[in-house]
């Protein structure tokens, strides 16, 4: 009898129970759309940190402003020493590229050992990709191609190209690169021009191995091993300064921030439910 009778309520205020129904199907989907978008940025950090790597870190350098011993790449493999695998120099300067058209485009030229192009998840799309007998040849990354596209100023694999009063020729185009955290590590990775690191360094001027990619062998005294390394770069160049990201602190940063981020969407979508509840009180 009482079922019937609700059944009949229902009928007879239709309107209002529609409402209720939607309260509390919005509060619920709130919650649920709020919690998982904590897990997924969450999952989503992990992923990228465990590609990079926890045992990745970084070493930014800057050379006094005089007479100073800037590092080569034979000064890098000198450093090399357990615990330390692998040691990347890489060195880049930014542009302010200005196009036939007038428009100017940010690009990067990036110096990178041939046999390193792996990590920076460097891919060839046309062409080839750069190898130790190159001098003055380069790849660009796909989407600076585009970009320059739009702006009528077509690059093919085979063209010259100058910067910097520097003849570059282009041998391939590589495919676009992650984004995320990559670009702690390289830069602006999908605006690139990448060559050979010695063959950088001697033909465009002002540039030097500016940041290190330091990979370690395994996660433990971190700190102090990159303390000896910072030390041994200060004797090899006497007055630089040496700073150094350690991905592996950066690495707890991140899971406590995406913890706090959880616990605050979750809050968000309680308090949506609740006022969905407290809506469907009132009718």
């Amino acid at each position: 009898m009482i079922f019937l009778y609700a059944l009949k309520q229902i009928r007879n205020h239709w309107i209002r129970t529609t409402l209720a129904v939607l309260g509390v199907l919005i509060g619920t989907c709130a919650f649920i759309v709020l919690t998982n978008i904590g897990l997924i940025y969450q999952f989503n950090l992990e992923q990228e940190l465990n590609e990079i790597g926890k045992n990745t870190n970084v070493i930014n350098l800057l050379y006094p402003p005089n007479n100073a011993k800037h590092l080569t790449e034979s000064d890098i493999k000198k450093l090399v020493q357990k615990p330390i695998k692998v040691i990347i120099p890489i060195a880049f300067k930014t542009y302010n590229y200005t196009m036939p058209n007038g428009n100017s485009v940010n690009l990067n030229i990036i110096g990178i050992p041939f046999n390193m192009q792996k990590p920076f998840d460097i891919k060839a799309l046309e062409g080839r990709l750069i190898i130790p007998s190159d001098q003055t040849n380069v790849t660009l990354s796909q989407p600076l191609v585009d970009e320059m596209l739009q702006n009528k100023n077509t690059i093919e694999i085979g063209d010259d190209f100058l910067l910097d009063h520097q003849v570059l020729h282009i041998v391939g185009k590589h495919s676009k690169q992650k984004e995320g955290l990559r670009t702690l590590l390289f830069g602006e990775v999908n605006h690139q021009i990448v060559m050979n690191l010695n063959s950088a360094l001697n033909v465009i001027p002002d540039l030097y191995i500016e940041r290190l990619i330091v990979i370690l062998e395994n996660n433990i005294h971190t700190q102090e091993d990159l303390e000896i390394l910072k030390n041994n770069i200060e004797r090899i160049s006497p007055g630089i300064q040496v700073f150094i990201q350690n991905f592996s602190s950066m690495y707890e940063a991140t899971q406590t921030i995406s913890m706090q981020f959880n616990l605050f969407l979750s809050l968000v979508g309680f308090i949506s439910l609740l006022i969905g509840g407290v809506g469907i009180m009132n009718i």
